[in-house]
């Protein structure tokens, strides 16, 4: 399986969050103001998304955005929890 990269973590962090909120990307998209075009470009991971934008998903989410990068940090190369990973 070939690695992420950081943006990349982010993305399906967002995404896993939207699904484990039972949103739409529709509903977030119209709750923060974000295109619906550009959120699906974003989640998928064509281009990235910037800080401002992950705080106001979270905050449509009603979650901490920190939650985001952290998960998607342990989603990395090199990351904690991958190494603990491979380890076991």
């Amino acid at each position: 399986m070939e690695a992420l990269t950081y943006g990349e973590a982010v993305a399906a962090e967002v995404r896993a969050q939207i699904a484990r909120a039972a949103r739409t990307h529709s509903s977030v998209a119209e709750e923060t103001g974000i295109p619906k075009a550009t959120l699906s470009r974003k989640t998928t991971g064509k281009t990235p998304f910037d800080v401002v934008e992950v705080a106001r998903i979270a905050a449509a989410l009603r979650i901490d955005p920190d939650d985001i990068f952290r998960a998607a940090a342990g989603r990395t190369p090199g990351s904690d929890q991958n190494s603990k990973a491979d380890a076991a």
